[in-house]
């Protein structure tokens, strides 16, 4: 994990990928994303069937929400590491 000068958690490197140190997540977003033919669920340590069962839910056009940490700025032209809730 690599953190800011203020300590908070930035990047985090896995291999040879630097990735965000917070997960993306655009499941609020699939509704509004037409003309998408493939979703993408990064593999995570815990939790993966819950992951699961809200993608199905938000492809679904239901509210699928999911505990944790996540960001979806980047998608909305805000800092990445935001979370933009009104969508």
């Amino acid at each position: 994990m690599l953190k800011t000068r203020e300590h908070a958690e930035f990047l985090v490197i896995n291999g040879i990928q630097t990735m965000s140190a917070k997960t993306y997540n655009l499941l609020r977003e699939l509704p509004q994303a037409a003309g998408v033919d493939v979703l993408r669920l990064s593999p995570q340590a815990q939790g993966m069937a819950d992951i699961v069962a809200a993608a199905r839910q938000a492809l679904a056009g239901e509210a699928a929400t999911l505990p944790g940490d996540y960001c979806n700025g980047f998608w909305h032209g805000k800092p990445g590491l935001e979370l933009v809730e009104n969508v």
